[in-house]
C-alpha cells in the first residue's frame, strides 16, 4: 500500500507493510469482539441478581476508562412497571447516580440535582477530555443516562455505542425481571391469603397442612389439634348494622386467632365466618384451654375498647387426632360438631332487645350495647 493524499494529510512516498496494517485492524476487531463477549457475560449474570446492591456492584465490570451512570429515582423500584409511560418528564429533577468508575464508592447510590449535570463533573472538566452523554432507554422510554469522558481515541468512541447498548439491555432486563418477580409474588399473595383477614385461604391451608402433620410425626407423643371457630350472630350484625360492620367482626376474630399464643399454628379462613386452626399438641387439654382463653381475652379487650353497640363472640370446637394415618377431614368434622354444639348452647341469640330498635326509639336504647 502506498499512502495517497485523499485524507488531506499530503502525499507520502513510503510504502506501508500490508501485513502490519491488517494485523493492527484484526487486533482492533478482536479486542472489540472480546470486550463485547465479556460484557454480554456480565450482563447475563446481573439480570438474575436478587439484590439491587449486587446489581450496582456488577455495573463496575462494564469497564470503561471514565463512566457515570445515572437513573431516575423510581428506575430500580421493583413495583414500578418498566413500560409505564405515566411520567410527566423524561428525567427527574433529582437523579440517582448508581455507578461512577472514578469513585472509591462506585457501588453506592448517590442522589444529586440534575441541574449539576452529574457528580464529579468538575474533575472531568479539569482533565479537558471530551464528555459524551447518551440517554438510557427501554422501548423508547428514557430512564437515565450514561456519561463518558476519556482520551480522544477512536477505540473509546467506538466502545461507547457498544457499552450503551449493553447497559440498556442489562438494566432493562433487570427491571423486567424484578417487576415480574414482584407481580408473581403479589399474585401468590392473592392466591394464598384471604384479602380481608390476612389468614391463609382454604387452598393454601391444605397445601401447608402436610408440614404440620410431618412435624407432629417427628415428635414422640404429639397429637394434631384441629379447632373450628365460628362468629356468633354474624348474620344478625350484617342485617342490623350493615355488612361493613360484619367485615369488621370477621377481622377482629381473625386478629384474635393470630394473637393466640400457640406456637407454629396453621390458621385459615375457610369462608364466611368460619375459621380453622391446626397445630401440633403435646398437652391437649392445656392447649385447648390456652386457645380458648387467648381468643376470649382478645375479643373482650376489643369489646371494652370499642364504641360498637354489639359484642363480638365466637364458638369454638376442638378435636385431636393421632399422627398415624391422620385424616384431617374426619378430625375436622368432629371439631365442627363440637363447635355447633357450643354455638347452640351459647347465649348468642339475645336478639329480642335489639329487634325492637327503630329510628323512633329513645337515644338511651339506641346507644345501649348488646351481647349477641
Amino acid at each position: 500500500l502506498i499512502h495517497g493524499a485523499s485524507c488531506g494529510c499530503g502525499k507520502n512516498d513510503y510504502v506501508v507493510n500490508t501485513g502490519d496494517l491488517l494485523r493492527e485492524q484484526s487486533d482492533r476487531l478482536f479486542a472489540y469482539q472480546e470486550n463485547e463477549r465479556i460484557l454480554n457475560a456480565v450482563s447475563a449474570e446481573m439480570i438474575s441478581c436478587d439484590r439491587i446492591e449486587d446489581f450496582i456492584v456488577g455495573l463496575g465490570r462494564f469497564h470503561f476508562t471514565e463512566l457515570v451512570i445515572a437513573v431516575n429515582k423510581d428506575c430500580l423500584e421493583e413495583n414500578i412497571n418498566p413500560i409505564s409511560n405515566e411520567r410527566l418528564q423524561p428525567f427527574d429533577d433529582e437523579m440517582v447516580r448508581i455507578f461512577a468508575s472514578d469513585s472509591a464508592i462506585s457501588g453506592t447510590r448517590l442522589n444529586f440535582d440534575r441541574k449539576k449535570v452529574f457528580p464529579g463533573i468538575g474533575a472531568a472538566l479539569v482533565k479537558a477530555y471530551p464528555i459524551v452523554f447518551s440517554a438510557l432507554s427501554f422501548v423508547g422510554l428514557p430512564f437515565g443516562f450514561a456519561t463518558f469522558y476519556f482520551e480522544p481515541k477512536l477505540n473509546n468512541y467506538v466502545t461507547i455505542a457498544q457499552t450503551v447498548t449493553l447497559l440498556n439491555n442489562t438494566i432493562s432486563s433487570y427491571r423486567n425481571m424484578r417487576y415480574l418477580k414482584f407481580t408473581a409474588k403479589a399474585m401468590e399473595e392473592i392466591y394464598r391469603y384471604d384479602h380481608l383477614t390476612g389468614l391463609y385461604n382454604r387452598n393454601a391451608f391444605y397445601k401447608e397442612l402436610p408440614r404440620i402433620i410431618n412435624e407432629a410425626s417427628l415428635s414422640i407423643g404429639a397429637q394434631i389439634m384441629v379447632a373450628t371457630i365460628d362468629i356468633n350472630g354474624l348474620k344478625f350484625i350484617n342485617d342490623n348494622f350493615g355488612h361493613k360492620q360484619g367485615d369488621n367482626a370477621i377481622s377482629i376474630v381473625a386478629d384474635a386467632i393470630k394473637n393466640a399464643s400457640m406456637l407454629n399454628k396453621l390458621s385459615a379462613r375457610f369462608g364466611g365466618d368460619e375459621f380453622v386452626v391446626c397445630a401440633v399438641s403435646f398437652t391437649p387439654e392445656a392447649d385447648e384451654y390456652v386457645l380458648r382463653k387467648d381468643i376470649k381475652r382478645y375479643l373482650d379487650a376489643a369489646w371494652n375498647s370499642s364504641n360498637d353497640i354489639y359484642e363480638i363472640g365466637a364458638s369454638i370446637g376442638v378435636a385431636f387426632g393421632v399422627c398415624e394415618d391422620f385424616d384431617f377431614d374426619t378430625v375436622f368434622k368432629e371439631a365442627d360438631k363440637a363447635m355447633y354444639k357450643e354455638k347452640i348452647l351459647s347465649k348468642h341469640s339475645r336478639r329480642s332487645e335489639v329487634e325492637n330498635i327503630s329510628d323512633d326509639a329513645p337515644d338511651d336504647d339506641k346507644n345501649k350495647k348488646y351481647d349477641i
